[in-house]
C-alpha cells in the first residue's frame, strides 16, 4: 500500500503536455492490429481494448516510465495471413507464450539468453525492427490513392513533417494533436457513412470481461502451441524483454535498479495469463513502443497510466462496434506516419549503441580499439531482419556469424604457426634456431631483430609480436 500510494503521487506530478502527447506515440503499432484482428474475428475489441488500458495502467505504476503495452505480433500476423489460427487458438497461442515467458523469468533463464546472446545482435534487431516500421509507415501512408484529399499522401506529409519539426517541443503535443486530428476525420467519414459497420455511438451493453477457456479443444492448444507460440517466443524474448530492457536503461539510466529483465519477462507472463482467459488480445511490451513514447515526449509512467484509463473508458462507454466503426476509418496517411516516426526513433537508438561495441576502450583507458567484428554482426542482424521481418531469423543470423567472426572460431580453422624463411617452426624449435645464428639472423614477422631493439645490439629479455596465440622469447647475449 505504501509503495502504491508513493508511486502514484510520484506518476501525479509528472504532470506535463509531453507526457500526454507521449501516450498518443505507439498507437501507429496498436490501432493496425487491432482494427484488422477485430474485423476478421479473431479477438472482441470491446474487452481486448479494456485490458490493454488494465495492462497500461499496471505497467506504468510498476515502473514509472513509458513502457508500452502492443499486440503480440507474430501471432497476430499468423493469424491474419494465414488460415492456421482462429480466434480461440489465437487465445492459447497467448496463454502459452506468456506461460514460457514467466517461466524463463521466475527461473532466470531470461538472464541466461543476454548471456548467450551478444549485444551487437540486440542493437541489431532494434535497427532492423526500426527499418522495418519504416517501411510499414510507408506502405501505411501509400495505400491511400490520391495527393489531395481527406485521407491522402499530403495529409501523411503534413502529418510527417509537422511532427519532426516540433518533434522536440515538450509545450506542444503534437502526436497527441495529430491523433485527434485522425479521429476527427474518422469520425467525419463514418457520419458521412451513415454510422460505418456498427450502431454509433453506443454499444456500451456489452461486457468489457468475457471468460474463454470453456470452449477451447486439444486442437485449439495444438495449433496455437505450433503456428503462434514457436514463432513468438523467440521475438517476445528478445524484442519484448532483452531489447526493451536494454533500450530503457539506455533512455533512463538513473533507473536502472528499477528494471530488469526478469521483471520484464515475469510482467508478460503475469498479464496475458490472467488476461486472456477473460477476453484480453495476447499483449507483450515493445522497443519500438518504447522509443515511440519516449520519442513524442514521455518520460515518466504518467502517460501509460493516461492512455490505459482512456482505453478503458473509450471501451466501457462506446462498445465495440462504436469503436471498431470509428478505428476502422481511421486515416492510414497518420498511422503511417505515427509508425514511421516511431520507426526511426527505435533505429535511431539502436546505432546509438553501435559505438560502445565497435570501438572499445583499452585497458589504459586512454586509446580506443576498432572492433570490425562487432560491426560485422551487427549489420547481418540488422540486415537479416530486415529481409525476413523475422527477429528470431535475425537473431539466428547474428548468432551464427558472430561464431564464425569470433577469436576461438578463428584460431581453430587456422592455427598460427612462425614463419623462418620458408619453414614453419614450433617455439621450441624456434628459440633452439635463434641460439645458433648472430641477432642479426633472428627476424620477427619478417623484421630483423636490430630494426626492432635498435642498433646498440643490447639483449632482449622479453619480446612479444601483435600476432594471436604466439609468443616469441628472444635471448640475446646468452652468456
Amino acid at each position: 500500500v505504501a509503495f502504491l500510494w508513493a508511486r502514484t503521487r510520484r506518476i501525479c506530478s509528472e504532470w506535463s503536455m509531453g507526457e500526454i502527447s507521449g501516450a498518443m506515440g505507439d498507437l501507429g503499432t496498436l490501432l493496425p492490429f487491432i482494427v484488422a484482428l477485430a474485423k476478421d474475428g479473431f479477438i472482441s475489441i470491446g474487452p481486448a481494448l479494456f485490458f490493454a488500458g488494465v495492462f497500461n495502467v499496471t505497467s506504468g505504476v510498476q515502473w514509472d516510465m513509458p513502457m508500452p503495452v502492443q499486440p503480440m505480433k507474430a501471432i497476430a500476423t499468423v493469424a491474419l495471413t494465414t488460415s492456421f489460427l482462429n480466434s480461440r487458438s489465437v487465445l492459447c497461442a497467448g496463454i502459452l507464450t506468456a506461460a514460457t515467458v514467466a517461466t524463463l523469468g521466475l527461473t532466470r533463464g531470461i538472464e541466461f539468453l543476454h548471456w548467450i546472446i551478444p549485444m551487437p545482435v540486440v542493437s541489431g534487431i532494434q535497427v532492423g525492427l526500426g527499418i522495418r516500421m519504416i517501411h510499414k509507415g510507408f506502405k501505411l501512408a501509400g495505400k491511400t490513392d490520391t495527393w489531395i484529399g481527406i485521407d491522402s499522401k499530403l495529409t501523411g506529409l503534413i502529418a510527417v513533417i509537422a511532427t519532426l519539426s516540433l518533434r522536440g517541443n515538450k509545450r506542444i503535443p503534437t502526436a497527441l494533436i495529430v491523433f485527434i486530428v485522425g479521429l476527427i476525420i474518422a469520425a467525419v467519414i463514418v457520419g458521412t457513412n451513415g454510422g460505418g459497420d456498427g450502431s454509433f455511438p453506443n454499444d456500451g451493453k456489452s461486457s468489457p470481461i468475457t471468460w474463454t477457456l470453456s470452449d477451447l479443444t486439444a486442437e485449439d492448444w495444438r495449433d496455437g502451441f505450433i503456428h503462434g507460440t514457436i514463432p513468438q517466443v523467440p521475438l517476445t524474448t528478445l524484442n519484448s524483454v532483452i531489447a526493451v530492457t536494454k533500450l530503457a536503461h539506455d533512455l533512463y539510466p538513473q533507473r536502472r535498479s528499477e528494471i530488469s529483465r526478469v521483471g520484464v519477462a515475469s510482467a508478460v507472463g503475469t498479464m496475458n495469463l490472467f488476461g486472456c482467459a477473460l477476453g484480453a488480445m495476447p499483449m507483450c511490451h515493445g522497443a519500438g513502443g518504447l522509443a515511440a513514447q519516449h520519442s513524442f515526449g514521455a518520460r515518466g509512467g504518467l502517460s501509460i497510466v493516461f492512455l490505459g484509463f482512456c482505453k478503458m473508458l473509450v471501451a466501457l462507454v462506446f462498445g465495440g462496434a462504436a469503436i471498431l466503426s470509428l478505428l476502422s476509418e481511421f486515416p492510414d496517411a497518420i498511422l503511417g506516419a505515427l509508425l514511421g516516426i516511431s520507426g526511426l526513433e527505435l533505429a535511431v537508438s539502436g546505432f546509438k549503441g553501435v559505438n560502445d561495441f565497435v570501438h572499445t576502450t583499452s585497458d589504459n583507458d586512454i586509446s580506443r580499439k576498432f572492433r570490425p567484428a562487432a560491426l560485422i554482426v551487427f549489420l547481418a542482424t540488422a540486415g537479416t531482419t530486415v529481409a525476413t521481418g523475422n527477429t528470431a531469423i535475425g537473431c539466428l543470423a547474428g548468432l551464427i556469424v558472430s561464431i564464425f567472426e569470433s577469436r576461438a572460431y578463428k584460431d581453430i580453422v587456422s592455427p598460427s604457426s612462425t614463419d623462418i624463411g620458408e619453414k614453419k617452426l614450433q617455439p621450441q624449435e624456434l628459440r633452439e634456431e635463434q641460439k645458433v645464428g648472430s641477432i642479426g639472423s633472428v627476424s620477427i614477422g619478417g623484421l630483423p631483430v636490430e630494426s626492432i631493439i635498435g642498433s646498440t645490439g643490447e639483449g632482449v629479455e622479453d619480446i612479444k609480436t601483435e600476432q594471436k596465440m604466439e609468443t616469441i622469447f628472444v635471448v640475446a647475449n646468452d652468456s
